[in-house]
């Protein structure tokens, strides 16, 4: 049973890196979508079947209910994202002006009470950071360009996850069909354990992100950062990238309150120190660390591995495929009589 195992894993990585990075990646995508979107809403959808609803009626409530929430935040948050966006657009003319001001006022006042080296640094490094911001200015522009552009995916994974919670069963069956018959029982049970892992991987990073994104925008909006919401959903949402999502997320705030005073870019520092201590020393710990049970330096390699071959969606997978080798693996070594 183990060597079955092994091979049938190494041969499924394999095939799916190689069907990945050739021109499917495109194709295959929407289908990855809704099966993360079906595993998240099958709880949901179990528990009202239990409430001798039907399984069809069940879905058909499940998504009515994400339909209106979905609603409700377009028809309550979209406008003040928006309005911060115009209000970005707005300012960002001055902000570069007053960058160029600030060039020309060194040189102007202060050039015969600095030393020529100093001098030179301070202008430099201003030019550095009017370019830097235009640098990330112009990745912003592309990511929302980039992510615009497979709208597709996000239409069609809703429909194809329609289809997976309604034939869930079947295709359970299906899948364990592919195992000669004395295997299938050895394969339910681990993919039990598998579910349990990223079950909890995944309802763990939904409340730890919801939780950044609240206190975050709370925090920004206190101390009167401009974007504060904008940067607080940002926040939330990079979060579910660990390491990366929190320095990303932190930058833009030091940014913004850079702009407008050192003293709210420090406030930022702190609020981003302080969001990130409870999410990191607490809440993840317990919710997410528990149930994955990786170690820090695992972490990293399994992000920047996903992030080699799949870009930033590896990125977002690369902690729940590894956790689901190492439960697979565990199971091998604590089965190692079963041949």
């Amino acid at each position: 049973m183990k060597k079955y195992i092994m091979i049938f894993l190494l041969i499924f990585t394999i095939a799916f890196i190689f069907i990945y990075r050739i021109k499917l990646k495109k194709v295959l995508m929407p289908f990855l979508l809704a099966s993360i979107m079906a595993y998240i809403l099958m709880p949901a959808v179990n528990w009202l079947t239990q409430k001798k609803f039907s399984r069809l009626k069940a879905i058909i409530i499940v998504y009515g209910i994400i339909i209106l929430v979905f609603s409700l935040i377009v028809y309550y948050i979209i406008p003040l994202i928006l309005g911060e966006i115009s209000q970005a657009g707005t300012l960002l003319p001055y902000y570069f002006k007053l960058f160029n001001d600030i060039e020309k006022i060194v040189q102007k006042r202060y050039s015969e009470y600095l030393p020529p080296q100093l001098e030179t640094a301070i202008i430099d490094n201003i030019g550095k950071i009017n370019k830097q911001i235009s640098v990330i200015i112009g990745n912003g522009i592309k990511t929302l360009i980039s992510i615009m552009s497979q709208s597709v995916n996000f239409i069609l994974s809703p429909i194809i996850a329609f289809y997976i919670l309604k034939d869930s069963k079947y295709l359970y069956e299906q899948f364990l069909m592919l195992f000669p018959g004395r295997y299938r029982q050895t394969i339910s049970e681990l993919l039990k354990e598998i579910d349990k892992v990223i079950k909890g991987f995944v309802n763990g990073q939904l409340l730890v992100a919801l939780f950044v994104a609240i206190v975050t925008s709370i925090g920004l909006y206190a101390i009167g950062l401009n974007f504060a919401i904008l940067i607080g959903i940002i926040a939330g949402i990079l979060n579910i990238v660990p390491y990366l999502g929190p320095i990303v997320s932190g930058g833009l705030a030091v940014i913004a309150g850079l702009i407008q005073s050192p003293y709210k870019a420090l406030s930022a520092v702190v609020i981003f120190i302080i969001v990130h201590q409870i999410e990191s020393g607490i809440l993840s710990p317990k919710i997410v660390g528990e149930s994955v049970g990786l170690h820090p330096v695992v972490i990293i390699f399994s992000l920047l591995i996903g992030e080699e071959f799949f870009g930033v969606w590896g990125m977002f997978f690369a902690i729940p495929v590894v956790a689901t080798i190492k439960v697979i693996l565990n199971y091998i070594v604590d089965n190692m009589d079963m041949v």
